[in-house]
């Protein structure tokens, strides 16, 4: 072998280390670049042939409040979902507790109470027979007849407050999570906010994405960016960031697999969504709000409310756009990640979970005589 021909050989094995070497390094840092396969949806639904195109979704059952009733939800209900015989869990944040329906609506317990939480913001039904809670810095582990099992610190994160968490089958924890602050430094308001994944003791697996946003008093956002998730059934994560209609897929070990993009056209903010958006931050917040801060608008409303998927693996995004009857649309994805129709449901509605091809959801809240009534549904879903 010539010496031009042993460097130019050695110079190759040499490169081959460094590149596994940075290869190893960058892991460890978090850094590799994955290639993933890009779904790109146009405007309007396009099925392919085959596969169902048409939804139909008719109200199935209704539990509300009437008039004279006992207070039978505040208006802070924070989620809703369903076992498989179809019983009914309703996390009601303003009264601390899990309200429990049969399948026809009729009341069976409540979960909990304000001696036993604090203020829970997250509910989660494992296997329709044990209940996740996130109340102020801890899960609480519950049997779905109310028995308290156990409690868990989320340590680090006891001061952040959370949108959002779900098991997978691993009993991993998927969470979005968030903290508000003050920089003295910058005078300037800060949000950071982490979408990760963790063990049932929150002891960190891995962060999928991260962000910090920031404002100057007396100015506060309108719209707060912020993580969408939900777990699918063989424990992929489909996520969202607000500002982007653009939905990732990782698999059960949080390695991208996917991209899904669709093209999308902006809604402008009117003066009568101002001030609609204004009176839901004086219901939640009170007047001191207003003397506080001046809400920020931006031109557009973000590219995406909230997300969605059912037990087969289909995505729905509540978006901003409306129909013709002041509803608002929701864009619905096949499993592969192909937009192939579109239904709407009123404005304040947000889907909490879909099994059975039924849909189970929550408003923000009714107004009357300056009481806010929160109303709990459920949808049957027809494919066509």
């Amino acid at each position: 072998m010539s010496y031009r021909a042993f460097a130019f050989k050695m110079s190759m094995i040499i490169l081959l280390i460094l590149s596994c070497l940075t290869c190893s390094l960058n892991k460890e840092k978090g850094e590799i670049m994955v290639k993933v396969p890009v779904i790109h949806n146009p405007i309007n639904p396009v099925a392919p042939p085959g596969i169902p195109s048409r939804l139909n979704v008719t109200e199935d059952l209704i539990i509300v409040q009437r008039d004279g009733d006992e207070e039978l939800f505040s208006c802070f209900v924070r989620n809703v979902e369903a076992d498989e015989e179809g019983n009914i869990y309703v996390l009601d944040c303003g009264n601390s507790h899990i309200k429990v329906f049969d399948s026809t609506g009729q009341f069976q317990r409540a979960i909990g109470g304000k001696k036993e939480f604090n203020q829970p913001t997250v509910m989660h039904l494992i296997d329709g027979k044990k209940i996740m809670i996130l109340d102020f810095g801890n899960i609480h582990f519950y049997t779905s007849d109310g028995i308290a099992l156990k409690r868990v610190s989320i340590g680090k994160y006891k001061h952040y407050t959370s949108r959002s968490f779900e098991l997978d089958s691993r009993g991993n924890i998927v969470a979005s999570l968030y903290h508000k602050g003050f920089n003295r430094m910058t005078l300037r308001r800060y949000i950071k906010g982490t979408l990760s994944k963790s063990d049932q003791d929150f002891r960190a697996i891995k962060v999928i994405d991260a962000f910090e946003d920031s404002f100057s008093p007396p100015e506060y956002p309108a719209f707060i960016p912020g993580f969408r998730f939900k777990v699918r059934k063989d424990d992929s994560v489909v996520w969202a960031f607000t500002t982007e209609y653009e939905l990732q897929i990782f698999d059960a070990d949080a390695v991208p697999i996917k991209k899904i993009i669709k093209d999308y056209e902006p809604r402008k903010i009117t003066e009568e969504d101002k001030k609609e958006i204004s009176n839901d931050f004086r219901y939640e917040y009170g007047d001191m709000f207003f003397a506080t801060y001046d809400l920020a608008f931006p031109e557009n409303f973000p590219a995406m409310d909230f997300l969605a998927t059912d037990d087969i693996g289909r995505i729905y995004i509540k978006t901003y756009q409306k129909d013709g009857k002041d509803r608002i649309y929701w864009d619905v994805f096949d499993p592969e990640g192909r937009y192939i129709t579109c239904f709407s449901l009123p404005k304040r509605e947000l889907i909490y979970q879909i099994t059975n091809n039924f849909i189970y959801t929550a408003d923000r809240g009714t107004w009357k005589s300056s009481i806010r009534k929160s109303v709990v549904k459920r949808y049957r879903m027809e494919w066509e």
